[in-house]
């Protein structure tokens, strides 16, 4: 009876080894850890791409404009070319090579104020204006003064008159005297305008019509 139950003792031990070896060799794995990014919610402020860069603070570049249109200048300014000068080089001997003529020596002259025009040197480096008519600068016709406005400088222009300025700065020619008594330290009498002379235009008299 004791061998019995000895038998039995031991079957069933056999049997819980068993179960723990089968357990432990088939048992359910743990699940393996991942490391990727979760994708952003949607409508999430400031959310990141796929980089991982917070683009958020980025804007977007408005409309450019049309690029300003620079103001004609007042003066075109010369240009020159160099020039070295030759054996038995002259200034009209220099003219007639540069402009096919002789008569803009005196413009290559005033050119070179430095140089003695009737001693030459040569392997010396002169200036050859581009255009002999334009050594020192010339106005700009394109260049357009703003008008003047009471209150102002004027230029006196040919033809002018005090009259005449008095009807364009103010819509009538009754404040003709106003202008010549504000420029009486210029004007010797109301007739004496100079082209080019610059007068002070008053501002309209309070109630002046």
């Amino acid at each position: 009876m004791q061998t019995q139950s000895a038998r039995l003792i031991g079957g069933f031990a056999l049997l819980v080894v068993v179960w723990i070896v089968t357990y432990w060799a088939w048992g359910p794995s743990e699940p393996k850890i991942s490391f990727a990014m979760q994708p952003p919610e949607a409508g999430a402020s400031g959310a990141s791409t796929s980089t991982g860069i917070d683009r958020s603070d980025e804007q977007t570049p408005g409309p450019v404009g049309p690029p300003a249109t620079p103001e004609e200048p007042a003066v075109i300014p010369p240009e020159f070319i160099a020039y070295v000068i030759l054996p038995g080089d002259s200034l009209q001997s220099i003219s007639a090579k540069m402009f096919g003529d002789v008569t803009h020596a005196a413009a290559i002259a005033q050119a070179n104020p430095m140089m003695d025009p009737t001693r030459l040197k040569t392997g010396r480096q002169i200036r050859i204006p581009r255009d002999p008519n334009n050594v020192q600068g010339v106005p700009n016709p394109l260049h357009v003064t703003p008008p003047s406005v009471p209150g102002t400088d004027y230029t006196v222009q040919a033809g002018d008159s005090l009259t005449s300025i008095s009807k364009a700065k103010y819509g009538t020619i009754k404040f003709a005297d106003l202008i010549y008594e504000a420029n009486k330290d210029v004007l010797k009498s109301r007739d004496s305008l100079r082209v080019g002379q610059t007068l002070k235009i008053p501002a309209r008299p309070e109630g002046g019509q």
